[in-house]
């Protein structure tokens, strides 16, 4: 089985088009958190996370070792400024 990255843009119209969708399934909204999950890199999953009110998510990468991380990127640079 090969992998393929999607590029942050692709991430982000995937997540816009899913806040647009004006009927949420459990269904879809389970579907929607298993792409988060495979979301590799720590600060696009946690500014989708964000985006997207997915809360559980963003507690384990709060709680976890990605933490620091986040302090020193999304958090000292911004939200706006990166997402732009």
């Amino acid at each position: 089985m090969q992998h393929h990255t999607l590029s942050a843009k692709v991430v982000h119209q995937v997540a816009r088009r899913f806040q647009l969708e004006k009927t949420v399934t459990g269904a879809m909204e389970k579907n929607m958190k298993q792409f988060v999950q495979m979301i590799s890199l720590t600060d696009l999953k946690y500014r989708v996370c964000s985006q997207l009110g997915f809360k559980d998510i963003l507690h384990s990468l709060l709680s976890g070792p990605d933490l620091p991380y986040l302090k020193d990127t999304v958090w000292r640079s911004g939200f706006k400024k990166q997402h732009l």
